[in-house]
């Protein structure tokens, strides 16, 4: 009887154990199910993803890039048409053009201070040639400096300023035009072939006419700083906004409707 009742004893503890080890093997089994779904279901989330993602991002950057020629295009369309309205000729937007890819400078800021410039300088006399030699002259000057576009923009501004008021003041000449170009008052003072001292009480006696005074710095600046536009011109900053000034008219064209390989299709 003792002996029957180890038996059975001993039988139901193997039972017992089998029966856990079989819990454990199918709780084994059923995170590895779980661990294999996740990976499928990564897989698949990923696969649609990878399988979209070129049609998402083509429709993203699609989508911007029309959207930035459109407005690009706009842009230079509109500064064309009013340089040509207030100039009465297509040879300015020419003119414009040309410096820009010359000097390597953004053809918007090229445009925008040109008509300033232009407005300034032909209601104080000066014709057309000697407009477009000073603006050409300090657009190379500036570049060849390395200025930033706010120097550019900023020289131009107090020259266009200076012309305008007539007479050439000390804010405009040390503040504006000083900030924007290194060395202002001293290339003034060399132009009008004075002493730094006599330059500056000079200026201070607001007797100094523009008419006189803009054409001779100018030159004087050209003197100064043109040469240092050779080590400049080959530089990646300036091939970046020579390309940039392509697209920028080549949307202008697209908008127009003037684009030979357009109309052709």
């Amino acid at each position: 009887l003792y002996s029957g009742t180890a038996k059975k004893i001993a039988q139901d503890r193997l039972q017992t154990q089998l029966s856990r080890e079989r819990v454990a093997q199918i709780r084994r089994e059923t995170s590895a199910l779980r661990l294999q779904n996740a990976e499928l279901h990564r897989q698949t989330l990923w696969g649609r993803i990878g399988r979209n993602l070129g049609v998402y991002l083509g429709a993203y950057f699609g989508i911007h890039t029309v959207k930035n020629l459109v407005d690009t295009g706009s842009r230079i369309q509109l500064v064309q048409k009013s340089i040509e309205g207030l100039t009465k000729s297509t040879q300015d937007w020419q003119f414009i053009q040309q410096e820009a890819f010359r000097t390597g400078t953004d053809i918007e800021v090229v445009a925008k201070g040109y008509r300033n410039f232009f407005s300034s300088a032909k209601m104080a006399g000066f014709d057309k040639s000697g407009i477009q030699g000073m603006y050409a002259d300090v657009l190379l000057s500036t570049r060849a400096i390395g200025a930033t576009t706010q120097q550019t923009e900023g020289a131009l501004l107090a020259l266009e300023q200076m012309i305008s008021k007539g007479t050439v003041s000390m804010e405009e000449l040390r503040r504006q035009l000083g900030n924007a170009l290194p060395g202002a008052f001293e290339i003034g003072a060399k132009a009008m072939n004075m002493t730094t001292m006599e330059f500056n009480k000079f200026v201070r006696t607001g007797k100094l006419a523009s008419a006189e005074f803009v054409p001779k710095f100018i030159k004087a600046l050209k003197e100064t700083y043109a040469d240092g536009f050779k080590d400049i011109e080959q530089t990646v900053s300036v091939a970046q906004i020579r390309l940039s000034n392509s697209f920028k008219l080549l949307s202008a064209e697209i908008m127009s409707g003037d684009n030979k390989i357009i109309r052709e299709e």
